[in-house]
């Protein structure tokens, strides 16, 4: 009787260190989880050949990023900064996904073409402004689209925050630019683990 006592209580032991070992872990990210809704999104995707909506992503953990083509500075910074995440992670169960924030600009082989220059694993997403709004608004991302001048040029003013969600779909952290790639990999691969 007594060894059953003891097989018992190492086992709750070990199942009580597992279950306190994610509250225990100090995220260097900034910590969202609650403060913003699950992923959830409908849109056209540069490698599906249907529409993509968040239930194509279960089981993955997802890094969510605004952006555009003709972004001259914030998005190629942070779209190489994904690229050497991507590249020291390493992981099949972790997807980027770049929202274009100029659909009417933007086609899917032009986002196609671009997201690829900087990693083939980044899957471009686009649909109609509107969707897109949506989508910003949901997740906190402003998204200010500038007057065109008379050649038609217009500037896209939009956020450089991204949110990662967990295998669950759940908004869990938020990457501003000031993070280092070696923050991002840490918490990418700790959330991956979960």
């Amino acid at each position: 009787m007594s060894y059953y006592f003891w097989r018992s209580s190492l086992l709750l032991l070990i199942l009580s260190t597992i279950a306190c070992s994610d509250t225990s872990y100090q995220w260097r990210l900034i910590d969202i989880t609650g403060y913003r809704p699950a992923l959830s999104l409908t849109m056209q995707s540069t490698k599906h050949p249907h529409t993509v909506t968040a239930t194509d992503f279960i089981n993955k953990v997802v890094v969510l990023n605004f952006g555009f083509t003709h972004c001259r500075d914030v998005c190629p910074i942070g779209l190489h900064q994904l690229k050497q995440v991507l590249a020291q992670v390493k992981h099949p169960d972790l997807v980027v996904l770049f929202v274009s924030v100029d659909p009417k600009r933007d086609t899917l082989d032009k986002l196609r073409q671009y997201t690829q220059a900087f990693d083939d694993n980044i899957i471009g997403l686009t649909h109609d402004m509107a969707s897109v709004r949506a989508l910003a608004n949901r997740y906190k991302a402003s998204v200010d689209v500038g007057d065109s001048d008379e050649t038609g040029h217009y500037d896209i003013a939009h956020d450089q925050t991204m949110t990662v969600f967990d295998r669950e779909g759940k908004a869990r952290l938020l990457i501003r630019p000031d993070h280092s790639t070696d923050e991002i990999v840490s918490d990418l691969q700790r959330l991956l683990q979960l």
